[in-house]
């Protein structure tokens, strides 16, 4: 997937790179790399803002992101 992004961020593929972005993001949240998804939801938020996705794409990185500032303010509090 980095691959994948890497390519299409430099092609200016927005669509591309913001669903290559959502896909290794979930891969990060699944290995517990918090700081890595979030990087990643965010940055599809921005990519597919920037392609004017409609509302429920938008609203799946919206989603993600809201989950993994949970778990990382969760994460936070434990410590």
């Amino acid at each position: 997937m980095t691959h994948c992004i890497l390519d299409s961020e430099v092609h200016e593929w927005s669509r591309l790179a913001a669903y290559a972005r959502q896909h290794r993001g979930k891969v990060y949240f699944d290995q517990d790399n918090l700081e890595g998804a979030l990087a990643d939801f965010t940055a599809a938020v921005f990519l597919r803002e920037k392609d004017g996705a409609d509302a429920d794409e938008l609203d799946s990185s919206l989603l993600a992101v809201a989950v993994v500032e949970q778990h990382i303010a969760a994460r936070s509090a434990q410590a």
